[in-house]
């Protein structure tokens, strides 16, 4: 299973956010600041890349996940936590574990879900401290996309020590717009080729191979 978002920092085309589930391991590769000439190109301090990998549970689920690795552009390694060995609890959820999470709220039609968020970025520090979270649906209103469509959507907000850290927009069980604070805005495509539409080759190569390439 595969999913591609574009990504839009102040309406602009700047990025992608690629997620798949292969032999039960949730990755999630997203990148921004690679536009080709013509476009605004970023330099490469201006690039941020990172990559996560969740491998799930024995049932293909997030919850009881059981081994969580992560890497950015700010750091020149992967980091990595297992979750019983760090004596994480089964509600504990890594922030890119949120999205399997957002799917079974779309799915079953629930009104919100309450978890344990847990930072990747703590992983670079070695201290983790994971804080009570929960996804809130807050009813259907009008949303206009960066691609310019308007749509009917349900708002779900994610909310941690009374903070909106995410807002997610939910028409039946598709996901149609995400909203990560700020400028910065991820919509559906239909493709990877569409996602990646505009980016460099290093950006590309990121798509396909991860820090790999």
């Amino acid at each position: 299973m595969e999913r591609w978002e574009t990504m839009y920092f102040e309406g602009r085309r700047a990025g992608f956010l690629l997620r798949s589930v292969q032999d039960g391991v949730l990755t999630t590769r997203t990148a921004f600041g690679g536009a080709r000439p013509g476009e605004h190109r970023a330099g490469p301090a201006e690039r941020f890349l990172s990559e996560s990998t969740i491998t799930l549970s024995a049932g293909a689920t997030v919850q009881g996940w059981r081994a969580c690795t992560f890497q950015d552009s700010s750091a020149t390694q992967r980091v990595s936590v297992d979750r019983e060995r760090a004596g994480l609890d089964r509600d504990a959820l890594p922030s890119y574990g949120e999205w399997m999470l957002l799917q079974q709220l779309a799915a079953q039609g629930t009104s919100g879900a309450e978890y344990i968020r847990l930072e990747e970025s703590q992983f670079f520090t070695g201290t983790l401290a994971p804080s009570p979270a929960r996804m809130v649906r807050r009813g259907a209103e009008p949303v206009q996309r960066p691609d310019g469509q308007t749509l009917v959507a349900d708002r779900v907000e994610v909310l941690s020590h009374g903070l909106v850290l995410a807002t997610h927009w939910l028409a039946g069980e598709q996901v149609v717009m995400s909203d990560w604070g700020g400028p910065a805005v991820s919509v559906p495509v239909d493709s990877l080729a569409q996602a990646l539409e505009g980016m460099d080759d290093n950006m590309t190569a990121f798509a396909l191979r991860g820090f790999g390439f």
